[in-house]
């Protein structure tokens, strides 16, 4: 039994939502990228424990910095709408990259956590626990 879910789910909608980053940082779109059943294993090198570490303390800042922008989003005024979603790309793209992942390696290891129960576990395992609105979702065992 998995009780974790509620913040699995989170975790795996913000994988979801974090597809845009992907674009955002490639003028091109990948041809065939979702071509690949979810039920196939991945042909990919097997992602290491460095990088979903990488990945996990990523996606909290992108989470974050997506958390910031959306509410100056909804503030800002028309105009400012394009500039502002400009810096909310740049300031992600910067938090991956301070990982020392490149953002195709970032939407790489996001999708694998999409399509690999055991990667999911292992990234949702080291995201950093800070802010998190869902501590009452699984009460400790006694």
């Amino acid at each position: 039994m998995h009780m974790k879910l509620s913040p699995l789910a989170a975790a795996v909608a913000a994988v979801t939502v974090l597809s845009p980053l992907a674009a955002g940082a490639q003028t091109q779109s990948p041809p065939s990228t979702t071509a690949a059943p979810t039920k196939a294993p991945a042909a990919k090198t097997p992602v290491s424990d460095q990088q979903i570490t990488k990945a996990a303390i990523a996606m909290s800042k992108v989470m974050n910095i997506r958390q910031t922008y959306n509410q100056k989003l909804t503030q800002a005024k028309p105009e400012d709408r394009g500039r502002i979603s400009d810096e909310s790309q740049a300031a992600m793209q910067k938090a991956v990259t301070d990982q020392g992942l490149s953002v195709d390696q970032y939407n790489s290891i996001l999708q694998e956590a999409q399509n690999d129960p055991n990667v999911r576990e292992k990234l949702m395992s080291k995201l950093p626990q800070q802010n998190s609105g869902t501590a009452g979702s699984s009460p400790p065992n006694p």
